[in-house]
């Protein structure tokens, strides 16, 4: 999330970051990279969109096993990748069987990472396969709601950008990335411009209310302006509230990464992106919005 600046160096780990040009470019230059690619993917559908939650399932798993390693667990890294795999394989079988079998999936991993931990002269800790399963659930399972959103069937009212011709689940998950983009963009400005008051000063000293507070009407005026947009079948009340879940979670989802690195030490979760740190400093506010606004477009659908 932009609007999060670290402690000093001095005071964490962290990969040597990139001196070339201001934080804010280099996260301007990887938003302008990455957010084409994400819409492309969501347009084109599962064949593109599936590929790349792979990826970021793997490459937000080995950042997630390699803070643990940092801090001298040592997490069951295949089982985990499988786990998380398991989930993301799980979403397509819900997406094309309309059958939920994540639960399956979920109690194989338990029982695979208990075997595991048994097995040996020198047997796994218990913490570090609970924290493998931490890890899976926590990247594999929240990203696979990606693709649960994208998956989604509802009718789809005339809308501004009709002449795209998006499928329901496209224009659901523009919905939720534009509510968590604007969240983060607006929460940043604010919060520069007028941030006085710390949210969480122990966790991140950056975030203030007056940024949280610019970050919330951000993401319920996207919210509102998506309805006629993409021509979603909710109401405009319901659309703000989606939006105001949608950014509550966003939030959080940025602070549990920030309460994350502090326990190990890190300044940021690895070196892939230059200006973000790693991948899931770039994800970690879509973490917790999208399933939400997964779950709700689904109450809706069965009650609306």
């Amino acid at each position: 999330m932009i609007e999060e600046q670290h402690a000093p160096d001095a005071q964490r780990r962290s990969i040597p970051p990139t001196t070339v040009g201001s934080p804010l470019v280099k996260r301007i230059a990887i938003a302008a990279l990455l957010i084409p690619i994400l819409l492309l993917a969501a347009y084109v559908g599962l064949l593109l969109a599936l590929p790349c939650v792979v990826v970021s399932i793997v490459l937000g798993l080995r950042e997630w096993y390699r803070m643990l390693e940092h801090d001298a667990y040592q997490p069951d890294a295949l089982i985990g990748l499988i786990a998380a795999l398991g989930f993301c394989a799980a979403a397509v079988v819900q997406i094309t069987l309309h059958v939920d079998v994540s639960g399956l999936v979920l109690c194989g991993s338990i029982m695979l990472l208990l075997v595991r931990g048994m097995q040996g002269r020198q047997q796994r800790r218990l913490v570090d396969q609970a924290l493998t399963l931490m890890g899976a659930c926590y990247i594999g399972w929240l990203m696979s709601h990606h693709l649960l959103l994208l998956g989604l069937q509802t009718p789809l009212n005339p809308g501004w950008l009709d002449a795209l011709q998006l499928s329901a689940g496209a224009a659901w998950l523009y919905f939720a990335f534009g509510v968590n983009w604007m969240h983060d963009a607006t929460a940043f400005f604010v919060g520069r411009r007028w941030g006085r008051r710390s949210i969480a000063p122990r966790i991140s000293p950056q975030k203030t209310w007056e940024g949280f507070a610019g970050g919330m009407l951000g993401s319920i005026g996207m919210a509102l302006l998506s309805v006629p947009l993409y021509g979603l079948p909710v109401s405009l009340p319901v659309a703000a509230m989606m939006g105001t879940a949608g950014g509550v979670a966003a939030f959080f989802g940025d602070l549990a990464v920030s309460w994350v690195k502090r326990q190990f030490g890190l300044k940021n979760t690895g070196n892939l992106l230059p200006g973000h740190g790693g991948l899931l400093d770039r994800v970690d506010s879509l973490l917790f919005s999208i399933p939400l606004i997964y779950y709700l477009v689904l109450l809706e659908m069965r009650i609306g």
